[in-house]
């Protein structure tokens, strides 16, 4: 690789100067978009006055959660000055309106009292975090009883496989088993996962093989999507042209692999208690059940 290649992704760690200041515009406009707006779609939690979103990079994912979240106080952290700067910028009406705060802060150490917020966030920021174990821990101490933590990753070490830490100094990527482990072992018990399939070029092997890989991890609470593009977004644009068409799964196969998820889910000792919904007994997600039963949500 080049020179000036490998200084681009440096800054995907940790952006400075120029060059860092591009890095996170691109990752404000393009990078993982679809990612964050689909993991955030599915944060279903009963409150959601205060929010933390760790290693906000250009603000992006804070703006996301403020539209989604009007009514809360959203915090954003990073340990880039560069940062943290656009992200007050990209931000800076919802900063003069009190209803978002941004600091330059590491996630091993966040200056946050315990019990402080009920939904933290951490967007493809992970892989960076020097000791992941003691972040966690941190993460935990000041996550509400009842809140959530949602880590958002496009990419993971699968033995053998390909991943970019061996070209980014200071990135480790994990597989989801190790990522559980660590969950686990600072004491996150209610530990689940979101899973999507009839993605482009997928097929229906492959999507058993996630679902057993996902099984490994002796979760609570499974979803499970088929995706749906809308029209509107840049999914549709570049799928609903005669080419896009062909590179997604035609509808026998999504509906094969819908079934064989509810297949292998319940044979596992899961429950379908919604469409897209599995979960051991007693660990349905109440929020998912208030929909149907006429709760109130705000």
């Amino acid at each position: 690789m080049s020179h000036l290649y490998l200084k681009v992704l440096d800054n995907a760690r940790k952006p400075k100067g120029f060059l860092g200041r591009c890095v996170l515009e691109f990752m404000n406009r393009f990078a993982h978009k679809e990612l964050a707006e689909w993991a955030i779609d599915g944060i279903e939690v009963e409150k959601n006055k205060n929010i933390l979103d760790v290693g906000c990079g250009g603000g992006a994912n804070i703006a996301r959660l403020l539209k989604k979240y009007p009514l809360a106080n959203v915090v954003g952290v990073d340990y880039s000055a560069i940062a943290v700067r656009l992200s007050q910028k990209h931000n800076s009406k919802a900063i003069k309106n009190g209803k978002c705060k941004i600091y330059k802060s590491d996630v091993r150490c966040l200056p946050f009292r315990e019990n402080t917020f009920d939904i933290i966030t951490a967007f493809e920021t992970i892989y960076y975090w020097p000791d992941i174990e003691q972040s966690f821990r941190g993460i935990y101490k000041i996550l509400s009883n009842q809140g959530v933590f949602l880590i958002a990753n496009g990419a993971d070490a699968e033995e053998g496989g390909w991943t970019w830490d061996r070209y980014i100094e200071g990135m480790q990527t994990y597989p989801p088993t190790e990522i559980t482990r660590y969950l686990t072992k600072v004491g996150f018990k209610n530990i689940n996962a979101d899973i999507m399939f009839s993605l482009p070029n997928e097929t229906l092997k492959e999507v058993k093989n996630t679902i057993d890989e996902v099984l490994k991890l002796n979760l609570e609470h499974i979803s499970a999507y088929s995706l749906i593009i809308e029209e509107g977004t840049e999914f549709y644009d570049l799928y609903s042209t005669k080419i896009g068409q062909k590179l997604l799964p035609d509808e026998e196969t999504d509906r094969a692999m819908y079934h064989a998820t509810d297949d292998i889910l319940v044979k596992y000792g899961f429950k379908r208690y919604e469409i897209s919904n599995y979960a051991r007994q007693g660990r349905e997600c109440r929020h998912n059940i208030g929909y149907w039963t006429g709760a109130e949500y705000l």
